[in-house]
């Protein structure tokens, strides 16, 4: 049985996972970053989702935003 992070922190860490790899690779869909963010952190895929849709629109700014700096609040 696999044990799954539930923590808020842990979550943060995987959006910002998914902002790089999303930035690195242009060609790839926020399905594909999100499963593989979420295996390679052990996160609870359902919790998570759910942060992820309640981030969504900074974290799609975070995406567009090329070459500035961006400050993630903890």
């Amino acid at each position: 049985m696999q044990e799954f992070i539930t923590d808020e922190r842990m979550f943060k860490a995987g959006m910002l996972r998914i902002v790089m790899k999303m930035r690195k690779e242009r060609d790839t869909t926020f399905d594909g970053c999100f499963s593989a963010v979420t295996k390679e952190l052990r996160l609870e895929p359902d919790q998570f989702l759910s942060y992820v849709t309640s981030h969504m629109p900074e974290m799609m700014a975070s995406v567009k935003t090329q070459g500035k700096r961006i400050y993630w609040e903890m």
